[in-house]
């Protein structure tokens, strides 16, 4: 109960002041803290798209072995597939 004991403590005066500042100072920020935060948005937006882009050349190139060592498998006139 520390926080509620805090808050009875600063009356309300100090609560009401906080109210109100933040009522009238959250619309004025918010473009600004995001305009901010765009450029760090779309870089995360890009390494994911990289990453992607990635691995799927990776599960490419791996598919493509596992089909050439399948390939050489029954080429192989040992090889017996029931």
């Amino acid at each position: 109960m520390g926080l509620l004991d805090d808050v009875a403590k600063m009356g309300w005066g100090k609560g009401l002041l906080v109210g109100i500042s933040a009522v009238v100072l959250v619309p004025v920020l918010i473009p600004f803290v995001g305009s901010a935060l765009r450029p760090l948005v779309k870089a995360v937006i890009k390494g994911g798209m990289v990453a992607c882009t990635k691995a799927r050349q990776v599960a490419c190139e791996a598919k493509d072995g596992v089909e050439d060592m399948v390939a050489e498998v029954k080429s192989e006139p040992s090889a017996s597939i029931h």
